[in-house]
Formats: structure tokens, sequence, C-alpha cells
């Protein structure tokens, strides 16, 4: 391919070569730009099969399997090329290109879906365009570095061109952080519970995608660093940091899952309080004492109506005080929580099942 000229390289002692070539893949362990994807994946797969739930948990796994994969064949091009032919070595790059690729794009589509549940800009149409866009590019100039890989017959042959795949991505996640910051600002203009909640999903995102897309600009920027050994080092530390991306990751959904169990667990509480005083007000003005069942200090016997489901979606209702009601929606295509205030078809289907267990 490209006018590669293969040739064959004779093997004397394949047991020798087949002992030495896993001695020097096992070796490769105790470099962190190869262990750390590998070991990012399969903290991820165990978080998916204990906690995980959702398209954007199972989007996690494949991101970072794709990260194992590509950093696997990155590891046996370099060990294969001393035993073997490097015409056929070279080939690798190819499938290495695809697997960098699915990868590098697929953390910024996680950001993508993600945001989608809180920033309404996102849920435009262009925005699947624009996200599309960068799908095919990220994916050719993936094939563009593997294509100079193979002509220049060395691993760093391309490594310069790598600039041109990062910095698209830094840029978007810079616009979603934009887009952030834009959501919070507007929504800090409304009161109630859904302001915290939304407050909550929004400062624990920005930071973590701030990290994201200061890793992405970085790696595009030290691809040129060569020399001096200073600048070479510091290209070391980013890629090193790249290489953690899928633990952030992993970290940014656990902590935004937390926050938010937290947040609704705190709702459901205080429905109970309020619920409980306005009872205990009713019994005494007409003349007895009621006994209180519902109220439970107990957060996982709260009292929160379950709406039917439809579409995938479970809505949940809170009545926090006596002139507002916020409609929880549990999204179960993304593992995250959505809301909706003062929701006038789920308020009246509440305040029915309200009133039929308030009977005494």
């Amino acid at each position: 391919m490209f006018g590669a000229n293969l040739k064959t390289k004779p093997i004397d002692n394949v047991g020798e070569v087949f002992l030495n070539v896993t001695v020097e893949l096992l070796d490769h362990v105790n470099k962190t730009q190869y262990y750390t994807p590998s070991l990012s994946f399969f903290l991820i797969l165990y978080t998916y099969f204990i906690v995980g739930d959702g398209k954007l948990w199972k989007h996690l796994v494949h991101v970072s399997f794709s990260g194992f994969v590509a950093v696997t064949l990155t590891s046996i091009f370099d060990i294969f090329r001393v035993y073997f032919t490097i015409d056929y070595v070279l080939q690798l790059k190819w499938i290495e290109a695809i697997f960098w690729h699915l990868n590098e794009y697929g953390y910024v589509y996680i950001s993508y879906i993600k945001l989608k549940t809180v920033v309404n800009e996102l849920e435009k149409k262009y925005w699947e365009y624009i996200m599309k866009i960068l799908f095919v590019y990220n994916l050719i100039v993936r094939f563009i570095i593997a294509a100079v890989t193979i002509i220049g017959r060395t691993s760093s042959a391309g490594s310069h061109l790598q600039g041109l795949t990062f910095l698209p991505l830094a840029l978007v996640e810079v616009i979603f952080m934009y887009l952030i910051i834009k959501a919070f600002i507007e929504q800090s203009n409304n009161n109630g519970i859904s302001k915290d909640i939304l407050s909550t999903m929004l400062n624990s995102t920005l930071t973590r995608m701030f990290i994201v897309a200061l890793i992405y600009f970085l790696t595009s920027i030290v691809c040129f660093f060569y020399h001096p050994p200073i600048l070479k080092g510091i290209k070391s530390i980013v890629w090193r940091a790249k290489a953690a991306l899928g633990l952030i990751f992993l970290l940014d959904l656990l902590f935004i899952r937390i926050d938010l169990r937290e947040k609704l667990g705190a709702i459901a509480y205080n429905s109970n309080s309020n619920s409980s005083k306005k009872n205990r007000s009713r019994s005494r003005s007409i003349g007895y004492t009621r006994v209180n069942t519902n109220y439970s200090s107990d957060l996982s016997q709260s009292k929160v109506t379950t709406l039917p489901r439809s579409n995938n979606t479970t809505y949940y209702n809170c009545n926090y005080d006596d002139q507002h009601l916020i409609n929880l929606e549990v999204n179960d295509n993304y593992g995250l929580f959505k809301y909706n205030e003062n929701n006038n078809i789920f308020k009246n289907q509440y305040n029915n099942n309200t009133n039929n267990s308030n009977k005494y």
C-alpha cells in the first residue's frame, strides 16, 4: 500500500522470538502512556456493571475500549518492528488510526450528549451536523497521519500532524464550556429547587470539561515539541495526561450521579416533612391527633409518586411546598436526570394521587 515494498524477514528461532515479544509487551506496562488507557478501560467496565446505566455509560465503555485497542496496537507496532518485516507491521497503523479516532472523538461526543440534557442550545439540529462533520474530519486526519507514517516508515513520521486532530476537538470543548456558563447565568435568574439541581449539574461538569479541553488544546501544541529536552519533557507530561481522559470522564459521571441523587433525596425528604406538618395541622383542626406513617427520616422510605413510563422515561413528582411542583425526569437513555418545573399535566396527576393517599 502506498508503494510499500513488502519483503519477508526470516525467523530462525520462533520460540525465542515469541518469548522476547511477550516479555517486551508486558514491559510496556511500565510506561504510563500504554498502561493508563488499559487500566481506565477495565475500571470503567467494572463500574459500568456495578452502577452504570443508560447510553452515556455505554458510550464511555465503548470509547475507553477503543483507547485500549489503540494503545495495544501502538505497543504491538513498537515491538513487532524489531522482529518482523517493517512493511508488514506498518499496516497496523490503518487499524490503529480508526481506534484512535473513535477514542479521541468519542470523549467529545460524550460531552455533547451529556450536556444536551441541560443545555437547550445543543438540542438544535445544526449541532448534529457539526458533530457529524467533526467525526468525518477527525477520521480523515487520522488516515492521513497513518499514510504519512507508512510512507515515512517510522511511528514519529506523522506525529506533528496530530495537532490537526486535537485542535478542533479542543475548540468544540471550549464552545461547550461557553454554553454551560451561558445556561448557568440564564438559570440563575430563576428560583426554586430546579435552579439548585441545574447548578449542581453545571458546576460539577464545568471544571472537568475545562480539564478535558485544556488537555486536548495542549496536546495539539506539544505535537511540535522536539527540542530542547525541556520541551520534550512537557510533551511527555501532556501525553500522559491525555491517557487519563477515561478516568476523568468516569469520575465526572460518578460525581454527577452522586450529586443529583443527593439533591433528589433532599427534595423527597423536604416533601415528606412539609406533607407531615400539613397533615398534623389538619388533624388538630378537626379535633384529634393523626399519626403520619408516611414520615420517615430515612430517605429510602421517602414517598415520591411514580408516574407511568413512556419512551423509556420515568417521572418522579415531589411536592416541596404549597405553591411549587417540580417534576424530576430520569432519562434512561442517558442515565442522567432531567426535570421540568410547573408541568400542568403531571401536576394534575400528582394532585390526584396525593389526594387519594391523604385519605384517612
